[in-house]
């Protein structure tokens, strides 16, 4: 093995195997029972919260916050961040970019949710979901200005605690900022502190917009990652190397990963009661990220609509890419 190769190794065996428990059924009771669950898993060391599927409210008191750290880390499980903190949809039906009063609203719940994280002892916040980032008629120029003036609040409100990763998304859900190269050439025009990109596989794969060289160029910018389903899409033997060439590069490059987070957010209450579904679950990511860079790569489903890959850089092994079983 090459020095390079035993260093990319070592890069990718520090990244922090986290989990989202919007995978599992709502309510506090029941995300006491998760975190035990991932607490006795060989697999995972951290889970990326969503409050919301915690609390069923977006407001939470410090007690509750304080409890539910207390709970965690009595179970020697750590916590990658928190996202989803736009899940009350019903308040954000408006565009972002429609008036002071949206503007308003979005800036103070990103400053409490970072609040929230210094709570928490935490340092990842992740504005995913933002589906109401429409532009509805005005420019990009002008949709950008207003958004990096938000962004320039909430880096300056971060002070240096949190880092706060905006997340691209698809055409579907919203006509602005759908690519992560629109995103990285956003934050390019201010000089932010604690401003990142977030890289969702789902959102490079459903767009078709990795592009390597442009990845390896502009990875300062890019310091999480979310594994996420694609939602029943098709994905061609084309799009496999594509994911692969991605997650090594970010492993090749000096260590600045802290935790690759797996979620999946459209099982239905049966399947995320089934634990049998649960542990399967929890052994692909294991396959994934265990032993990086030494399996062959192939793509497979677990549920209808969860896809998932092997690390490798060599590319796709197209001979294994049904033959997979899953212990």
């Amino acid at each position: 093995m090459t020095e390079h190769y035993l260093k990319i190794k070592e890069n990718a065996l520090k990244i922090e195997r986290s989990i989202s428990n919007i995978i599992w059924l709502n309510g506090l009771e029941k995300f006491n029972e998760f975190i035990h669950l991932v607490s006795n898993s060989l697999y995972l060391s951290a889970i990326e919260l969503s409050l919301y599927n915690i609390f069923e409210k977006s407001e939470i008191t410090s007690k509750e916050l304080f409890d539910l750290r207390n709970n965690i880390t009595e179970e020697n499980v750590n916590i990658s961040g928190l996202h989803n903190i736009f899940a009350d949809s019903e308040n954000f039906k408006d565009s972002f970019f429609s008036s002071d009063l949206m503007f308003e609203k979005t800036a103070k719940r990103i400053e409490e949710y970072i609040d929230y994280a210094r709570m928490l002892h935490i340092e990842n916040l992740s504005l995913d979901y933002m589906t109401f980032l429409n532009r509805e008629n005005i420019s990009e120029d002008e949709a950008d200005s207003t958004f990096l003036k938000l962004l320039t609040r909430i880096d300056k409100y971060a002070n240096y605690d949190v880092k706060i990763h905006i997340a691209p998304m698809n055409k579907e859900n919203r006509d602005y900022l759908n690519k992560y190269v629109d995103a990285i050439e956003l934050i390019k025009k201010a000089r932010f502190q604690n401003i990142k990109v977030l890289l969702d596989l789902k959102e490079i794969f459903s767009t078709l917009s990795f592009d390597l060289k442009y990845f390896k160029d502009n990875r300062d910018y890019i310091n999480h990652f979310h594994i996420s389903n694609l939602d029943g899409g098709a994905i061609t033997f084309t799009d496999i190397p594509m994911h692969n060439k991605m997650v090594n590069t970010s492993f090749s490059q000096d260590y600045t990963n802290n935790f690759f987070v797996m979620k999946i957010n459209n099982l239905t209450a049966e399947e995320k009661s089934d634990i049998e579904n649960y542990e399967k679950y929890i052994h692909v990511f294991k396959e994934i990220y265990q032993v990086p860079l030494e399996l062959s790569p192939f793509c497979s489903k677990l549920f209808m609509n969860f896809i998932y890959r092997h690390i490798s850089a060599e590319g796709p092994d197209i001979e294994h890419l049904y033959n997979y079983d899953i212990h």
